[in-house]
């Protein structure tokens, strides 16, 4: 497709599990000052908000592939996905609402054909 892939991690904390454990092939950055987070206007989740039902569900499905979670670092920090043309331009934004909170992988891969093809 002629894309690449890049991760944006909050702490360094966990970095090394996240390479050994196979979750990222590609390039990962990491911004402790969070300067590109607050840029990209991602949020921050609540406590009330690791009791929902999303949450839930998605840390059970997590833990059902066999990955291990754990309490330390900064767990509230949200995320979300960005697809930019080779211009810089951004041409798709999906801010994370809550935990477990992503688009599908197929919405992600029409977004980035769609951007390799612009």
């Amino acid at each position: 497709m002629g894309v690449s892939m890049v991760a944006l991690g909050h702490e360094m904390l966990g970095l090394g599990e996240f390479y050994t454990g196979n979750y990222w092939k590609g390039h990962l950055f990491v911004d402790g000052e969070k300067t590109v987070f607050q840029q990209l206007g991602t949020g921050r989740g609540s406590l009330l908000g690791l009791l929902s039902k999303q949450t839930l569900e998605a840390g059970k499905a997590a833990t059902e592939r066999g990955t291990e979670g754990n309490l330390a670092g900064d767990g509230f920090q949200l995320g979300g996905v960005w697809v930019f043309a080779a211009d810089g331009t951004c041409t798709y934004s999906y801010l994370s609402k809550s935990f477990g909170d992503h688009p599908t992988v197929a919405k992600v891969l029409e977004e980035a054909k769609k951007a390799a093809a612009a």
